[in-house]
């Protein structure tokens, strides 16, 4: 996913989320070598395999956080996908409609996130 926006720890956060079924899949893949995904700033997985962060080609880390153990079982995520989205998405929430809206809530959550480490 492209250009996400949310709250870690109480400091917004914009970046890629990378999704696989195992936090494994990110190295399988190749993705630590390639720069492309230096703008991953969360590793979305079914099962977290690795005791640690994924690491980025750029140097920096990216946290992986597992589904499974809020799910439990892939029934029930099946079942939760074909619920679909229960919320707008946020930029269109926000009236800002389309990828360039959705740039600009990530570039507002960057600043928001300078201005906190500043003060």
């Amino acid at each position: 996913m492209r250009e996400a926006v949310f709250v870690r720890d109480g400091v917004p956060l914009a970046g890629d989320v990378e999704v696989h079924l195992r936090a494994s899949d990110f190295g399988r893949h190749g993705h630590g070598t390639d720069h492309a995904y230096d703008g991953v700033v969360l590793h979305l997985v079914w099962r977290n395999d690795l005791t640690g962060p994924v690491a980025l080609a750029s140097g920096a880390t990216a946290p992986a956080v597992a589904v499974q153990p809020a799910l439990r079982t892939a029934a029930r995520l099946r079942a939760r996908l074909r619920l679909g989205p229960q919320l707008p998405p946020p930029c269109a929430a926000a009236g800002r409609p389309g990828r360039s809206g959705c740039a600009q809530a990530g570039r507002q959550a960057d600043q928001q996130a300078d201005q906190t480490r500043i003060t």
